[in-house]
């Protein structure tokens, strides 16, 4: 059996639970608040609740199934009561071999009623695997035969990699500064500003990242910004940039020489890559907030570079993010390609003739990747198709990403 279920920790699981699954939080989130707030947690405690959480997250609609609750307690306008999440957590531990506390005894028979259901594992699809219909028969409709390779892939918890800062340190130097904070990374074949974190630990509060030599940042997003084949002294617009990877990745790969324009509809995305690019001692990033169409319009024709990291269903970073799982819908996907279909056709007028653009996804489905991009190329002529990258989650050690690199003619 494995470790003791302490009732402090249970009780914060508890309530985690009712934040994701009756109120609708996302798990990230609520972790991050939680370990805010209570900094007295120590690492075995955080490890409890971020893994089991996470874990409970990725295999909601099977748990839910192996536990007899009716098919309504998976759609997400069902408030969950306190015995129902007892009962789940109570099936969640006895399936992973935990020995229940005395105050979760009175589940022990029905638990393991659950955990006898679990090992059969005589399900559809969807249950099995633990995905919501229309995301499981989305895979199938479009992977066929690679559909279960792909389905187990992304149910996997994801490695963490790290960025090498080159502005600041090289990569056998950050692994020599990490193995002395007690931190073991090991290089990744073909990236050579990649590393891989062997043993999670909390690397933040590490002297390395308050220093700024490294950015926590998957291998196959860090595929995407050395696409877009910028120089130092470029003038280079992120145009969706959130809180900033790729935007510091162009920085980094431009040596801190040019001009980035980071531009994203949420200042509070803004205001956090400007902290980090401090950390990270980058002086060449300004950022912009899109209140209205005007700022587009004035920077037409002004970008050497041009990257789009557009809105996407996510379906790429399920492993990661494993919320994203029970929000995927025809309607929401719909809407998400009217928004790419719009973005790529108004943005790319920011580039100069002879420049350059990346349009990206966090995306699997060829709906939000190619087909938008052969759209775009149809209606736009003074565009030409150079080069694409496909990242898959189940052939390679990351997540799912897709990129475009198009270029304007003279």
């Amino acid at each position: 059996m494995k470790n003791t279920i302490y009732r402090a920790n249970y009780n914060i699981l508890h309530s985690l639970m009712v934040g994701v699954f009756s109120e609708k939080y996302y798990a990230n989130k609520l972790l991050e608040k939680e370990f805010r707030q209570n900094r007295k947690l120590g690492a075995r405690d955080r490890k409890f609740l971020a893994e089991n959480l996470y874990d409970i997250v990725r295999w909601w609609r099977k748990l839910l199934t192996v536990c007899s609750l009716h098919e309504s307690h998976f759609v997400n306008d069902k408030f969950f009561s306190d015995e129902d999440i007892d009962y789940i957590l109570a099936s969640w531990f006895v399936i992973n071999g935990w020995a229940l506390p005395e105050f979760l005894d009175k589940y022990q028979s029905a638990a393991e009623k659950a955990h006898a259901r679990w090992k059969k594992n005589q399900y559809d699809f969807a249950v099995k695997h633990s995905f919501c219909d229309f995301f499981a028969n989305k895979l199938r409709s479009v992977f066929g035969d690679e559909a279960t390779e792909l389905a187990a892939n992304l149910n996997t918890q994801a490695h963490i990699y790290i960025r090498v800062n080159t502005n600041l340190t090289t990569p056998v130097e950050l692994v020599s500064h990490l193995a002395k904070e007690g931190v073991e990374v090991e290089p990744v074949s073909g990236q050579e500003n990649c590393l891989r974190l062997v043993v999670r630990k909390n690397l933040f509060i590490t002297n390395s990242f308050k220093k700024g030599y490294f950015e926590v940042q998957d291998k196959g997003s860090q595929m995407i910004a050395p696409l877009l084949d910028v120089a130092p002294g470029m003038r280079v617009i992120d145009a969706c940039a959130g809180a900033g990877g790729k935007t510091l990745h162009l920085a980094s790969l431009m040596k801190n020489k040019g001009k980035i324009i980071s531009l994203d509809i949420h200042e509070w995305k803004l205001h956090e890559l400007k902290l980090r690019a401090r950390r990270n001692k980058i002086s060449i990033i300004e950022g912009k907030a899109i209140h209205s169409s005007k700022v587009i319009k004035r920077l037409k024709g002004q970008a050497d570079r041009l990257l789009l990291d557009v809105p996407c269903s996510g379906s790429g970073v399920i492993k990661r993010n494993p919320d994203s799982k029970w929000k995927f819908s025809q309607s929401r996907l719909d809407e998400l390609k009217n928004t790419q279909k719009n973005i790529i056709s108004r943005y790319s007028k920011m580039v100069k003739n002879e420049g350059k653009m990346v349009y990206a996804t966090c995306s699997i489905f060829p709906e939000e990747n190619q087909k938008i991009v052969e759209e775009f190329l149809l209606n736009n002529t003074d565009w030409t198709f150079q080069n694409e990258i496909l990242v898959n989650p189940k052939s390679l050690d990351s997540d799912g990403f897709y990129a475009a690199l198009l270029e304007k003619k003279s």
